[in-house]
């Protein structure tokens, strides 16, 4: 996938979750214009339309969905309501129809059959209850949760992150390393798992592994106030003990000895 139009499709989707629909129709009307012509970018210019009144528009933009997924459960409850709006009657209940027969071998799918604006719905819904059970203290049952999540979306590297946030808590340092590396390299320039590496080797004594890690987040921003805080806070540390040894000797050496003490 072209990187610009996989920006342009991600931004969208935001907009889009945040019922942003005037920012978010004209960035998915150029992701189908560069050939990404996916079931869930049909969906939701359909719903945008059908959200102005423009239903012949959300029609073909559902009738587009359902022909690229057949099994977008979704995009078909969509199309069937718009059929309604239009009077259409008779092909809505037939929808309604293909729905109820389809249940009947719902069993047998598998998170391969789901199209992935919805695994990208399911992974964050799995991350959503993982952070409730680590907020309880439950890490076991968030490591889980975390997991599934990933199983749905492998290349989500904030998901990734946080799955290695929870096993650093959880005493577990070595996979959660691990956990930040895969991250990493699921996308390089995202900040916070470099970071958090950093933090994972700091905490075990890997103080040079720890200052290389936040080193080589502040090279791709050197703005980060994360890796800025603790690269100082771990070389002030370091320089310490000395510092403290020349402050003593040069207050012993030429500070006059405060009343009261």
């Amino acid at each position: 996938m072209d990187e610009n139009l996989k920006q342009q499709l991600l931004l969208a989707r935001e907009h889009y979750a945040q019922r942003e629909f005037d920012k978010a129709a004209p960035l998915l009307r150029a992701v189908l214009e560069g050939g990404l012509d996916f079931a869930d970018v049909r969906n939701m210019l359909g719903c945008i339309e059908h959200s102005r009144g423009e239903f012949t528009e959300a029609r073909r933009h559902f009738e587009s969905a359902v022909a690229l997924n057949p099994n977008y459960t979704e995009a078909a409850i969509n199309l069937s309501v718009t059929l309604n709006e239009l009077g259409q009657f008779a092909e809505a209940r037939a929808i309604h129809q293909r729905l109820s027969a389809r249940g009947v071998g719902a069993l047998s799918r598998t998170p391969d059959d789901i199209e992935p604006f919805a695994k990208g719905k399911l992974a964050n819904l799995h991350a959503t209850v993982a952070e409730a059970y680590a907020d309880l203290g439950l890490l076991a049952h968030a490591i889980d949760e975390y997991r599934k999540a990933l199983a749905l979306c492998p290349t989500f590297a904030d998901l990734r992150t946080r799955l290695g946030n929870v096993l650093r808590d959880s005493g577990q340092l070595e996979e959660a390393e691990a956990t930040y590396r895969e991250a990493i390299a699921s996308n390089p320039r995202f900040l916070p798992p470099r970071v958090q590496l950093g933090v994972a080797r700091f905490s075990r004594g890997d103080r040079a592994g720890a200052e290389a890690a936040w080193q080589q987040a502040l090279e791709i921003d050197p703005n980060d106030r994360f890796a800025s805080m603790y690269l100082r806070m771990s070389r002030a540390n370091r320089m310490r003990p000395s510092m403290s040894t020349m402050q003593v000797v040069r207050t012993d050496a030429d500070e006059p000895t405060r009343k009261g003490e």
